[in-house]
């Protein structure tokens, strides 16, 4: 019981950061997430970026889990891309709000 509902609030959490508009919802954000495009850049240049996809892929894999999008499948390769062209796009965000996005557009609900 207290396990869904703490799924539940999670997932609650997560869907109001991802929805536009909506400025009351206060998170954490613990990691390479937190580092800024041009942080993203520079571990770019480096294997250092390997931790930045897998700190991606949790993300993602969070989203999935908690039910906040019905993702379609894509690989690391895939996410950096994204991340890259977002990046370059929006270089004052940071990696979260890039993670954001990714999910929006992997959102198969979203079609």
């Amino acid at each position: 019981m207290v396990g869904t509902k703490r799924k539940s609030v999670i997932a609650a959490l997560m869907l109001c950061c991802l929805l536009p508009g909506i400025g009351f919802a206060e998170y954490t954000v613990y990691g390479p997430g937190r580092k800024s495009c041009d942080g993203w850049f520079e571990d770019r240049k480096s294997f250092t970026w390997i931790s930045d996809i897998f700190w991606l892929s949790g993300w993602l894999s969070a989203a999935g889990y908690y039910g906040i999008a019905d993702l379609k499948t894509t690989s690391s390769d895939g996410m950096a891309a994204y991340v890259d062209k977002y990046c370059q796009e929006n270089p004052l965000s940071a990696i979260d709000e890039a993670a954001m996005a990714l999910v929006k557009s992997l959102d198969q609900n979203n079609e």
